[in-house]
């Protein structure tokens, strides 16, 4: 006597599992734009700041330190930009730093530059495409 061995056909497994995950590949996307709260976002505009406004503190890979074009460390860092933050607490502080600095130094200075009463702190950024200055 011969037993028959039963035989699953993989092809409507696979079609379903298929169907499926294109379904979730067009709605996901559609989902994660549309939240449940709606806001009107802000418009970005650049537009080139003059570098005279701002107070610009300056970081290289090695650590060395400047602002306003003075070179100092980290703690005459501090006592420049207080002085400046006092003259003028809206003057723009703009950290130039280095892609390789670590990110602890500049938010030690963005914590210490919003303590001290600045009122706009920005990171300098270039853009894509961008020549590097020459120095």
């Amino acid at each position: 006597m011969k037993v028959n061995k039963a035989v699953m056909n993989m092809s409507p497994l696979s079609d379903i599992a298929f169907t499926i995950l294109m379904t979730l590949m067009v709605t996901v996307p559609i989902m994660a734009i549309s939240g449940k709260i709606k806001v009107d976002l802000p418009e970005a505009h650049t537009v080139e700041q003059r570098v005279e406004d701002n107070t610009s503190i300056t970081i290289t890979p090695t650590g060395q330190m400047a602002i306003c074009d003075i070179d100092t460390t980290f703690e005459g860092v501090i006592e420049i930009l207080k002085e400046k933050i006092k003259e003028d607490p809206e003057k723009m502080v703009l950290i130039r730093a280095d892609k390789y600095v670590r990110h602890g130094i500049v938010l030690d200075l963005l914590r210490t530059a919003k303590i001290l009463g600045a009122k706009h702190v920005a990171i300098a950024t270039s853009q894509k495409g961008q020549e590097k200055e020459e120095e």
